[in-house]
């Protein structure tokens, strides 16, 4: 019916995107997404009560009885990780020996020995002298030929010589050792062969005797002893499970490492003020241009966008110093006097802080709004508008400069410390539309002061409307220009202070440059922009607003009116002002007292001051801040008797009201005369007057005086609530209180603390909560601990609201100490006693039932809200922590009654009874299996509550039992038919080994003779896959009913072969089925298809048979699963798996079908494939020939040693590998596959950071090497010598870092085994041992050049080459080393060069062939395809232990198959045609009748292709270069070396010299590298490094040559001579007239022909000739002649006739040379078609001027 549905849909008229919606809808719709059928669940506490004495007696009825008291109170501790980074610029050099006494140099970044950067073995050391060319201590490590050099300097003359003596004696010693170890060599030749009556050794025996402990230690292992150890401390799935998400709704978010609270700056600014330039200047008394008098400034950051002042103002000084000197009045006071309290040093010189220009700034929010302004101050002389006429003027007379300066300078002696407004700046910080900081230096234009727009409200006025011009033309400019330099902040600045003016760190004494003042911040509105405090600050801003006079009556003057503040901690009259206040430039920086600028003849003054208070620690009642006002007089004609200043009131204002800090905006009254005691004062209310002593008000007590203040402290709150609780816990924590509070009173204030505004709760966060803790372990009332808990829910809700969750993890990380209580109970416990009680007495069926209800609500295909609300849901059941009570942790069959025969099929599936004995569990599985055919994020949030859950189960320290983890593992057997069901769905791909492009099933495939006793063939011809289908083959033993496989299920051979299998799952080891699973791959009915068919399975169960199919109907789908889901699939796969008991699992193989045992195994499979780097354990199971029951004895082991503890094995890549002895011939004979692999798992064991694995993967190498060398009758170990080097060289693409101290390690340690070796004493073992080991090392000092030039695609070739090279005798290394030439040929698009190297390979295999006597043809057959091949393949050596072949003539079809494509992809048609004449024969002799017709029909296509090729001529095969290197400091070896470069196509010159000078620039520096362009020589002595790429090189062919390369391809095929030439005249210029152009022809020859296996061949030979000037005109006419165009000289065919063939002329050249230019002539006028030279006129004449027969004039 859904079929149906589906063609209808699809039949839908409409657009595409209509048409792909109807699909989409359809598909959803046909894929049968049923609601899971709910369950009914059974009755809870019924049950409990009639099974109450089963449950009772159950071992585990501490898993199915819930808890009567299900309230646990516990504690932790808590442990602190310290984690610092320390960089270290300096290298160390260690010489250490190793075991087996090579001596290895380790250079290290540290000398605490982290990673060694640069390892280098003595070994291959030949020499060590000094290099005086390269320093005065400096010395060379020469090594053997192909490896580089080493150059080391030392500090001094003493260590150079120290060194020296050091590692020559280490030479020494070597050179010993290696005479002796020939001489032993020697020996073992000269040595007859043993007697065959001598029995070998076992891999064991003799061990017993050895003077190594390790070897010693193996030789008493057991098989139990072995087992119990690798039991030890079992590691848990899912501690070794990096991806483990605890929050499920956080899965695209990245969790990033939470850190402690710090400092969090926005975007730093550094300002340095530089100067302010006003037009009116005048001459001092030096004769020099300076200001007129001294200006005070300040600058600050105003945000225009939300109408706030951003930072504190910062007061900076740019008067010169004469200025300063002249204008002094004596305000400068010695600054060290308050050092001590700004925590400065005391020897700190007083200026050094006196005039700061440097100040940092940091923006939170960078907007463009965000304005710098700038206010200059002047020396108070009257009014505004008076005083800066001189300066809006700016007369050039200076005479009336001279004056201005002149009434200064007495306005300063008299008024010098009183200041008036002067004027103003403002430009945008950051750019308008970018946000980009802007850095110009320059202002727009200084404004006048305006008396009326003074106040911080009309500044922002006036900068809101900034970018509007026309607002600023009525606004008075004055004539200058300020200079303020603005950058980014990249590092901190030195002799940096904070905005307490404390050193941010230490500097010298003195300071070696300016101070730099940070500068506040002031905090914003948003919970964004603010955090926990992290330092001490505690500064209070006052800002005097106006003082209304207009109406006062009390002093007659009082207009010019300075307000001074101070802050007082006394009312009496001796009480000065305290040096708290941050001083002005020129002040100390601490002041008492500052008085803000003056506004002239002003009765209502209006000031926009900002006076910074250091506040004492302890602010007492007492402390006050106190305002004188005086009236200044400024007309200096008029003589005053009371001289400048008059007092005309005071004001003063308590730092604190009710114990708090009193910071809200304040109107208070004026005094008229401030008598002693007057904090006492205060209204009796009513207008009844004052209480203290007798005060005379201004203006009848009005209030006429406004101040606002701005709080920035980190110990002080301006939030009442929060204050109110810390006066309140002060008391309550008080040990000796006065009176204690009630405890209404504290919930008063507890509930109070709810309406916290949050950016406080957010920056006082770590005291409050360390405070609401504490409270609630001191406090025994009940009902003030809920009030405590309920403010901590409230405050932690409103931070996650915020979504500012990281600042409560900072907390609890690096916070949260448990604060301890009078009654020994720790917090913990008592937020338990607060917890709701409510959940003691509930009936838990009728709970089930509710839920039963909710879930019925939701359907599949809802929304992906309702889906996330869903599985919510199910998160918060499923996290009680009587969880498993709930689902009743038994088999219900076992509650069954007697006279009915238990259905365990039952508990196995998501069966009805099943789902109704554990509700939950199945309920939650029911709606995982379902979200399984959701989307994507469905599907993750469903796996992630399964994973996370199961998780827990592992992790929790009350199930620790083997018992009790089994009985939790039941509950979710059925995930094992729910894998299953999806197994097609589950696409793993391998990695980058050798296996990478075999797909588990094949793998299985392939080895399938050891648990069915026969090997199957079918694999062999089954494609490759990379995907999961399963195929059951009709000939397979799955199909035989009583088959060993089935027998084996059945418990008959259990203990032969499953009790290895459920031991290593049980334990956490992960079975490898490479033992060989039968193939089952065919034509026979197929489970798995590619294409997206629903399959039911409603096979009806036969409740006798032994054997049951799955009953359930179920959906197979084939879309592919995620990668991480198919992980988190197979994680709890595994948690099952490995949990359940022996028992229990046999039970569910007998229970299912074969096909199903087939894919649980097959599930295995994937989990070693899936998880083989966080873990893989591959246990090769095998069973013995005997067949024998395992006895409980002790006896001798028969495995290799495991003994590696499993608590040590994590984030490796390791195996535990068991290996039985009695079939070691398995590994020394036969395929050698199988010792390949094996040695690649050890070596890259013997690469772990964990001593104990290379210690143990070390001992199973040696044992490895001793088994082979016994099988050989003790001649050699050739078959583990080769599959090493082989598992080396294929470990160097894939493990980075091979060649470290700790491989080198191993290699040693492998070498000590065999020197203390007792039984292998007197044999040439321990000598093959330590060429082995050194052989190891060669393929790594190798690997260390190739990491060098990994961007020198040429050169790195070249060194793969050269290792390729080293193995010419060895096939499977030079066949290594070829492939990896290949694919980085493949991979730059090289593909004539990739066909040669796959040539390559196809002749080595015809050469081992040959030399096997399977064939009468090698590596000579593939000469007419390019003469490098026979040249390279020649001479192997074979592995002496291997019986069957490694090539065959199959697999030699098959690489010249390869090559056949790969001369395909190169356009290299022409040699097709000899590749088939190698390859045809081989199907004829198989009479392979179709591959042959195959072969010819891809010939003719071929040669189709050379065809059309050849008419349109549109193949290019390449140009050539040649390419010189010079440079001894930087190329080394290569200096002085040509090569002749292969480019593809038609690259140009500049194209090649570009690519060459970019990719050397970027090794080297463009500061080291020289391109020469032109071809004069070049001189060996260049000390930078030079490149020479030259023009083309044109191919140069003999006659015989040209006689037989007839064609184009020919002739640029197999090529190895080249020439260029270069022309010169004998004075030194290039090009001359025709009779002094001479020509140096340069022929260059190369030892390989191209194309070969790379890129560029080095030059052998040049051969030079010089051509006379005739000689160059006979060359030039010839090439004219053919039709060529000669680029190097240019001259006519007149030219040459007037020149070289005038009577006059001719006898100066040889008579010969003459004649034969003469026949040249002739020819080219002989009768018939004439060949025109070219279109110039001259050219043109004499052609004319040949065929009338004028030439017979030059024939005599």
């Amino acid at each position: 019916m859904s079929e149906r549905k589906f063609a209808r849909g699809l039949g839908k008229p409409g657009t595409a995107a209509q048409l792909r919606e109807t699909v989409s809808q359809v598909v959803r719709e046909s894929t049968v997404q049923n609601k899971p059928r709910l369950v009914e669940p059974l009755d809870f506490e019924k049950f409990v009560i009639k099974n109450k004495t089963v449950l009772q007696n159950d071992p585990q009825r501490e898993l199915l009885l819930y808890p009567t008291d299900d309230i646990s109170r516990f504690g932790s501790e808590r442990s602190f990780v310290n984690i610092g980074s320390k960089s270290f610029k300096r290298r160390y050099c260690y010489l250490r020996q190793e075991v087996d006494g090579t001596y290895i140099l380790e250079l290290y970044k540290d000398e605490k020995k982290g990673e060694a950067k640069v390892t280098i073995v003595m070994d291959f050391c030949t020499d060590v002298v000094k290099n005086l060319k390269r320093g005065r201590f400096c010395f060379e490590l020469r090594m053997t030929a192909g490896h580089k050099s080493y150059l080391l300097a030392a500090e001094n003359e003493s260590d150079l010589k120290e060194w020296l003596s050091k590692l020559s004696s280490v030479l020494q010693q070597n050179k010993i050792q290696e005479e002796k170890r020939a001489a032993s060599l020697e020996r073992e030749r000269c040595t007859p062969p043993p007697s065959p009556q001598i029995q070998p050794f076992g891999t064991l025996k003799g061990l017993e005797q050895s003077m190594n402990p390790q070897l010693m230690k193996y030789a008493r292992e057991t098989d139990v002893s072995i087992a119990a150890s690798r039991k030890d401390n079992r590691s848990k799935v899912f501690e070794l499970y990096p991806n483990l998400a605890m929050n499920l709704k956080s899965q695209n978010s990245s969790q990033d490492q939470i850190e402690p609270y710090r400092e969090i700056f926005g975007h730093r600014v550094f300002l340095r003020c530089e100067s302010i330039r006003l037009k009116l200047q005048a001459v001092d008394e030096k004769e020099n241009l300076c200001q007129v008098e001294p200006y005070h400034t300040t600058l600050c950051l105003y945000d225009a966008k939300n109408g706030r002042k951003l930072t504190e103002n910062f007061h900076f000084d740019v008067n010169s110093n004469s200025i300063r000197n002249t204008f002094n009045n004596g305000i400068c006071t010695d600054s060290r006097s308050n050092y001590c309290k700004l925590e400065l040093p005391q020897n700190l010189s007083s200026e050094w802080l006196l005039y700061p220009r440097q100040a940092l700034f940091s923006i939170a929010n960078p907007h463009p709004d965000i304005f710098l302004v700038i206010r200059i101050e002047k020396v108070l002389q009257g009014g505004i508008c008076q005083s800066s006429e001189p300066y809006v003027k700016a007369h050039r007379d200076p005479k009336i400069s001279m004056k201005v300066y002149k009434n200064i300078a007495i306005c300063c002696q008299r008024l010098g410390k009183y200041r008036m407004p002067f004027a103003w700046a403002a430009r945008p910080l950051f750019r308008l539309y970018s946000k980009e900081l802007d850095t110009t230096s320059d202002f727009h234009a200084l404004y006048r002061q305006e008396p009326n727009k003074i106040t911080d409200e009309e500044l922002l006025k006036l900068l809101s409307d900034y970018r509007k011009p026309d607002k600023f033309n009525k606004f008075t400019v004055i004539p200058g220009s300020v200079e303020i330099k603005v950058s980014a902040l990249n590092d901190l600045p030195a002799n940096c202070l904070s905005t307490s003016l404390a050193p941010l760190k230490p500097f010298p004494l003195p300071p070696t440059s300016e101070p730099t003042v940070e500068i506040t911040e002031f905090e914003g509105l948003s919970e964004k922009d603010v955090n926990p405090y992290t330092t001490f600050i505690n500064h209070l801003y006052v800002y005097p607003l106006n003082l209304s006079f207009d109406t006062q009556k009390t002093f007659t003057r009082a207009r010019n009116i300075a307000c001074v503040i101070e802050v007082r901690d006394s009312d009496n009259e001796e009480a000065k002002g305290l040096q708290c206040i941050y001083g002005r430039p020129g002040q100390a920086p601490l002041v008492s007292q500052v008085s803000c600028a003056v506004l002239h003849h002003n009765t209502i003054p209006t000031w926009y001051e900002e006076v910074k208070i250091r506040l004492p620690t302890n602010i007492l009642y007492s402390h006050h801040l106190l305002f004188t006002f005086y009236h200044i007089s400024c007309d200096i004609t008029k003589k005053r008797e009371n001289g400048i200043e008059n007092c005309v009131g005071y004001a003063w204002l308590p730092l604190l009201q009710k114990g708090k800090l009193n910071v809200e905006t304040q109107v208070i009254p004026v005094a008229s005369h401030l008598p002693p005691g007057y904090l006492s004062i205060h209204p009796f209310g009513l207008g009844k007057g004052n209480a203290g002593p007798e005060i005379n008000w201004v203006d009848g007590q009005k209030p006429i005086f406004s101040i606002a203040f701005n709080l920035v402290s980190t110990i002080n709150t301006k939030d009442q609530h929060l204050f109110n609780l810390f006066m309140h816990a002060e008391r309550l924590l008080d040990p000796k209180p006065s009176a204690v509070p009630s405890e209404g009173e504290t919930c008063k204030i507890l509930k109070a603390l709810h309406a916290i505004h949050l950016t406080t709760l957010i920056t006082f966060l770590p005291t409050l909560f360390n405070q609401l803790f504490t409270l609630l372990v001191v406090t025994a009332s009940e009902e003030i601990g809920l009030n405590i808990i309920r403010v901590l829910i409230n405050l932690v809700n409103m931070i996650y609201d915020a979504n500012r969750k990281e600042i409560l993890q900072a907390y609890v990380k690096y916070v949260f100490i448990s604060p301890e209580g009078k009654k020994n109970t720790t917090m913990h416990e008592e937020m338990c006693k607060h917890l709701p009680k409510s959940l003691s007495l509930v009936d838990r069926g009728f709970v089930f039932k509710l839920i039963n209800n909710y879930m019925d609500k939701f359907n599949p295909g809802d929304s992906r809200l309702l889906q996330e609300y869903k599985f919510s849901f199910l998160e918060i059941i499923c996290s009680h922590e009587h969880y498993v009570s709930f689902n009743l942790p038994i088999q219900h069959t076992k509650l069954s009654p007697r006279n009915r025969s238990p259905d365990n099929f039952q508990e196995f599936t998501l069966s009805e009874e099943f789902c109704k004995h554990h509700f939950i569990v199945g309920l939650l599985l029911q709606e995982i299996k379902t979200s399984l055919n959701e989307v994507t994020h469905i599907r993750k949030i469903a796996l992630n509550t399964l994973k996370s859950l199961v998780a827990k189960h592992e992790l929790d320290d009350r199930y620790q039992s083997k018992g009790q983890m089994h009985r939790i593992s039941l509950i979710y057997l059925p995930w094992l038919s729910i894998v299953l069901e999806n197994l097609t769905r589950l696409d793993v791909k391998g990695g980058n080994d050798e296996e990478c492009n075999d797909s588990i099933i094949n793998r299985i495939s392939s080895s399938s003779s050891y648990l069915f006793g026969k090997s199957s063939t079918a694999s062999e011809c089954t494609p490759r896959s990379h995907r999961f289908t399963l195929h059951i083959d009709k000939d397979s033993p799955m199909h035989i009913r009583n088959s060993a496989f089935f027998e084996a299920i059945a418990g008959q051979y259990y203990r032969t072969l499953c009790i290895f299998a459920i031991a290593a799952l049980v334990n956490g080891n992960s079975l490898s089925i490479d033992s060989d699973i039968s193939a089952m791959s065919g034509d026979a009915q197929s489970i798995a298809s590619q294409d997206t068919t629903i399959i039911r399975d409603d096979s009806l169960r036969n409740g006798e048979q032994k054997s049951h199919t799955r009953s359930t109907s179920h959906v197979q789908r084939y879309d592919k699963l995620q990668p991480q889901e198919i992980k988190d699939v197979l994680l709890i796969f595994l948690f099952v798996v490995k949990y359940l008991n022996e028992e229990q699992l046999i039970t569910w193989w007998q229970n299912y079908s074969e096909a199903d045992v087939v894919n649980f195994f097959a599930v295995l499979e994937m989990c070693l494939h899936c998880f083989k780097y966080v873990g893989k354990r591959n246990v090769s199971v095998v069973k013995s020939i005997e067949g024998d029951n395992l006895k409980a004895k002790s006896k001798k082991a028969h495995t290799l040693p495991a003994r590696i503890n499993p608590q040590e094995i994590n984030h490796e890549n390791t195996s535990t590998l068991v290996i039985h002895t009695n079939r070691e011939n398995l590994i020394s004979s036969g395929n050698a596959v199988l010792c390949g692999r094996l040695c690649y798992e050890l070596l890259k064991c013997c690469n772990s950071r964990l001593a104990s694995i290379r210690q143990e993967s070390c001992a199973i190498l040696y044992l490895l090497m001793r088994s082979n060398f016994e099988f050989t009758s003790r001649k050699g170990l050739t078959r583990v010598h080769l599959q090493v080097i082989i598992s080396v060289s294929q470990m160097l693409g894939n493990i980075v870092g091979l060649n470290n101290a700790r491989f080198q390690e191993s290699l040693s340690l492998i070498n000590s085994y065999a020197s203390s070796d007792k039984a292998m004493k007197g044999t040439g073992f321990p000598v093959e041992v330590k060429d082995l080991t050194k052989r190891v090392r060669t393929v790594l000092m190798a690997t260390i050049q190739m990491r060098e030039h990994h961007h020198d695609p040429e050169m790195l070739v070249d060194l793969q080459h050269s290792l390729a090279n080293s193995y010419a005798s060895t096939p499977e290394l030079r066949h290594t080393w070829l492939e990896t030439m290949t694919r980085n040929h493949v991979r730059d698009g090289n593909y004539s060069e990739a066909a040669c190297c796959q040539l390559h390979i196809a002749a080595l295999m015809a050469e081992y062939l040959k030399l096997k006597n399977i064939q009468n043809w090698g590596a000579e057959s593939f000469k007419k395809i390019s003469s490098n091949i026979s040249k390279d393949e020649k001479g192997l050596k074979l592995d002496a232990g291997v019986q069957d072949i490694q090539y065959t003539e199959f697999i030699l079809l098959e690489q010249l198959e390869t090559c056949a494509d790969f001369i395909d992809k190169a356009e290299r048609y022409e040699i097709m045609g000899e590749l088939y004449k190698l390859i045809i024969p081989m199907h004829e002799k198989k009479r392979n009748y179709e591959l042959l017709r195959k072969s010819y029909h891809n010939l003719a296509q071929n040669y189709e292709k050379i065809v059309e090729i050849n008419k349109s001529c549109k193949r290019l095969l390449g140009r050539y270069y040649r390419v010189g290197f010079y440079g001894q400091a930087y190329f080394e070896e290569e200096n002085g070396v040509e090569y002749v470069y292969k480019e593809p196509k038609v690259t140009s010159l500049s194209e090649i010299s570009e690519r060459l000078y970019k990719q050397y620039c970027d090794k080297f520096g463009q500061d080291v590298v020289k391109m020469i362009q032109d071809s004069t020589p070049v001189s060996k002595l260049l000390p930078q490094t030079g490149i020479h790429p030259s023009h083309s090189r044109n191919t140069i062919l003999q006659k015989s040559d040209l006689e037989e390369r007839q064609t184009e391809f020919e002739q640029n095929h197999d090529i190895n001579c080249f020439m260029y030439e270069t022309p010169f005249t004998k004075d030194g210029k290039a090009r001359g007239n025709p009779e002094e152009q001479w020509k140096r022809r340069t022929i260059l020859t190369t030892i390989y022909s191209f194309p070969y296996v790379k890129k560029r061949i080095v030059v052998q030979s040049r051969r030079i000739t010089e051509l006379s000037p005739i000689e160059v005109a006979i060359d030039e006419m010839q090439l004219r002649l053919q039709g060529s165009v000669c680029v190097q000289v240019n001259a006519g065919p007149l030219a040459y006739a007037s020149v070289f063939l005038d009577p006059a002329l001719c006898n100066m050249y040889p008579e010969d040379k003459v004649e034969e230019l003469k026949d040249i002539y002739r020819v080219s006028s002989s009768p018939g078609p004439k060949k025109t030279f070219s279109s110039d006129d001259s050219d043109l004449f004499f052609h004319i001027y040949l065929v009338n027969g004028a030439s017979d004039d030059y024939r005599g």
